[in-house]
């Protein structure tokens, strides 16, 4: 690690650190959450304009911009508790050296980009107010925290929160609930679907580490799942006691959640209130 001294090269409180390429590097391979491409400098964000940006890390110039309801060909579908529907609010995902995975709010597409033009590569629509490849968004949106991949395929939930029927693929089932999906991270083609299997609204992001998909349900119990990220198989579950609606972090062998989602409007009145932080570990 390089340190940067705020006061010449002496030691002081609050003194910042960078880490160099080859750790940077290591911690994308190995975590695949930043958004900045440490060999190639830029860094990529969207804005609530309905713009995706790629910028020099170092000061900051604009390296691309792209429209995403241009890039798309989508039309203006008005606004989600005044958001545009047309913009992403998440953070983007890096797969493999040259491609850019980022979710589209209330229409619940999902974009692959080149990293380096910002030009599209593939679209797959999970759903919004009607089935999509995938299966429904909602009337709250659909692509609400974005995508996780594991350069493989992309994983994203299904949030179904107007309860519409839908068909799971492979399996040709038939479902009300909300779910989670996978996506072949080249072709953006649909692997699998999976619902909730406490069938109940599935509208928190997911992660992904080490072949296993971990996401919660709304449900009021709320189970945590971790799911087989080749074919969507349901692994195991344990009921929290309440709302999951926030992610999951993993880190050496163990994975952490808390419980807890007070708002209630709507289709959200199942949502209930937590005070816990969960730690799950492999012996």
């Amino acid at each position: 690690m390089d340190k940067i001294s705020q006061k010449g090269d002496q030691d002081q409180p609050g003194d910042r650190f960078k880490a160099t390429s080859e750790v940077g590097i290591l911690c994308r391979k190995r975590y695949n959450s930043d958004t900045g491409d440490f060999r190639r400098n830029p860094l990529y964000f969207p804005g609530w304009n309905g713009y995706f940006y790629a910028v020099n890390a170092s000061e900051g110039s604009l390296v691309w911009k792209s429209n995403l309801q241009n890039l798309r060909g989508l039309k203006p579908a008005g606004f989600v508790f005044n958001v545009n529907w047309t913009v992403s609010r998440a953070t983007p995902a890096v797969t493999g050296d040259d491609l850019l995975i980022v979710s589209i709010y209330g229409l619940a597409v999902v974009i692959a980009v080149k990293r380096s033009t910002g030009d599209l590569v593939w679209s797959t629509q999970l759903g919004s107010n009607v089935a999509g490849e995938a299966g429904p968004g909602g009337a709250a949106g659909g692509g609400y925290w974005g995508a996780a991949t594991d350069e493989k395929r992309v994983y994203t939930n299904i949030a179904n929160s107007g309860t519409k029927n839908f068909t799971l693929k492979p399996s040709a089932k038939s479902t009300t609930a909300g779910g989670w999906g996978a996506m072949d991270a080249r072709s953006g083609r649909i692997l699998w679907s999976t619902a909730d299997p406490s069938n109940a609204i599935a509208s928190g992001p997911v992660s992904v580490a080490n072949g296993v998909l971990f996401a919660g349900s709304t449900n009021k119990q709320d189970p945590i799942y971790t799911i087989s990220a080749k074919t969507g198989r349901i692994l195991w579950s344990y009921a929290t006691g309440a709302t999951v609606y926030g992610g999951v972090s993993v880190s050496d062998g163990c994975f952490y959640v808390g419980n807890g989602y007070s708002f209630s409007l709507g289709a959200f009145l199942s949502y209930t209130s937590g005070t816990s932080l969960f730690a799950f570990c492999i012996p």
